[in-house]
């Protein structure tokens, strides 16, 4: 946003900048919960953490970077227009000699 990107570019581009290490976290977390899959006092355990896992990890990919989207949309957008206002009118200005 500082550097001039637009709201929408800046959220796709963190939502694609985190999703590798989120996604590969939750992966090896719910694949330590596999081995305890078997047993049968911790099996219910397994199977929760998986799910929750898997969920939490749906939720910070897809979820919250839609929600800050759908939230802050209309104030930058303002922003943004005001942005390319002044930029049209500093390019539309003639240039005196």
């Amino acid at each position: 946003m500082c550097s001039g990107m637009l709201f929408k570019e800046a959220v796709v581009s963190s939502a694609i900048t985190r999703a590798q290490p989120i996604a590969l976290t939750g992966l090896a977390a719910m694949m330590g919960a596999f081995f305890i899959l078997d047993d049968p006092i911790f099996n219910g355990l397994a199977i929760s953490l998986i799910f929750g896992i898997f969920v939490s990890t749906v939720l910070t990919l897809v979820i919250i970077p839609v929600l800050y989207y759908m939230a802050y949309q209309k104030k930058y957008a303002a922003i943004e227009d005001a942005t390319r206002e002044a930029n049209a009118q500093t390019n539309a200005a003639p240039i005196s000699t």
